[in-house]
């Protein structure tokens, strides 16, 4: 685990530096911005796969709201459904 001063801000991971063949030195800079933004590219991942499972889970207590307002299935089985008491379901989808 390394840890590293950057823009003011301690920044902890992983910071493998490989010299090249034949190669005595480093460019500590270029390692360092290298590993920066391989940190943001993981950060920007993890973020999206969070927003991808909130969508569905958006998604899926819409489509159980909508089923309850046309009466094609009880609240009871929506918030089964949700894995939910009732009056969470109505809570978190504005019914009641």
């Amino acid at each position: 685990m390394n840890t590293v001063l950057f823009n003011g801000r301690i920044i902890f991971g992983n910071l493998n530096i490989k010299l090249g063949e034949g190669k005595e030195t480093v460019d500590v800079c270029k390692a360092v911005d290298d590993w920066t933004k391989e940190l943001i590219s993981t950060g920007e991942a993890r973020g999206e796969a969070r927003g991808e499972a909130r969508g569905r889970i958006e998604g899926m207590m819409s489509t159980l709201a909508d089923l309850v307002k046309k009466a094609i299935i009880t609240p009871v089985q929506a918030a089964e459904q949700a894995n939910m008491t009732v009056e969470e379901f109505n809570a978190k989808t504005g019914l009641a």
